[in-house]
């Protein structure tokens, strides 16, 4: 009886683990669809990191990038 009792709790642990972690995974995935979408519909990209040399920014100069 506590053999059973103690591979219940197991089986119960392991699956709210597994649950735990598709959820943590689905989200990721929703907020990287997310960000893509957004990122490929936007006319400014947010998250464009600036150009540190004056080589670099001459290279970013044009007007008609995304």
């Amino acid at each position: 009886m506590q053999k059973r009792v103690e591979k219940q709790l197991y089986y119960q642990l392991v699956h709210k683990l597994i649950l735990k972690i598709t959820i943590i995974t689905s989200y990721f995935k929703f907020i990287t669809l997310f960000n893509n979408y957004f990122l490929n519909n936007s006319k400014i990209n947010l998250y464009k990191i600036t150009p540190q040399t004056k080589q670099e920014r001459k290279g970013c100069d044009n007007k008609n990038d995304n």
